[in-house]
């Protein structure tokens, strides 16, 4: 049975250093290989001072799957950590979610939650490469890199997953 995932994105753009269109690349990668009432994707803005957390709410009026989170710049830490926390404990964060959000994660009951950097790319088997991990595990969070230190307070299981770790033919199946 497809499982339903729900991604979370950090992001931090400046007019120096545009993030946007790297976020928009990993937007459709995701877009284009899960079924719609299979995932939900969290997008932290981190206080970009560009117009990208305008765009991207823009983008979000007609992209039902996308929720759009803005809150003054922090750091990256506490970004990845608010994403975790609204897949997890929504209503602990309902003042910075409008009705139709809140009532999305309340009602999206996922059975992965995983991270993306903004300049990620999902492969388009990664639903069926991320299946045996949850399914085998009990893994809560699947996450790509060295995300442990971000981890360390959350009451679920996780586990790394590098695609560098399958062996060649499967590599090339995710591309």
């Amino acid at each position: 049975m497809p499982q339903k995932i729900i991604y979370s994105t950090p992001i931090y753009s400046t007019p120096q250093n545009p993030r946007l269109p790297y976020l928009l690349e990993l937007i459709y990668s995701i877009k284009h290989q899960l079924q719609p009432d299979k995932y939900l994707h969290i997008i932290v803005n981190d206080g970009s001072t560009d117009n990208s957390c305008q765009q991207l709410k823009n983008l979000a009026q007609s992209d039902l799957n996308l929720i759009i989170v803005d809150h003054e710049h922090v750091d990256g830490t506490y970004a990845f950590n608010l994403g975790i926390d609204l897949s997890i404990f929504p209503e602990q964060h309902r003042k910075l979610l409008n009705d139709k959000d809140y009532e999305k994660l309340i009602s999206f009951q996922a059975d992965l939650i995983n991270f993306t950097g903004v300049d990620d790319l999902i492969g388009p088997k990664i639903q069926a490469t991320l299946q045996p991990v949850q399914e085998y595990s009990d893994t809560t969070v699947a996450f790509w890199g060295d995300y442990k230190s971000f981890l360390a307070n959350y009451p679920f299981t996780h586990q790394e997953f590098s695609p560098y770790d399958q062996n060649p033919l499967t590599l090339l199946e995710l591309l």
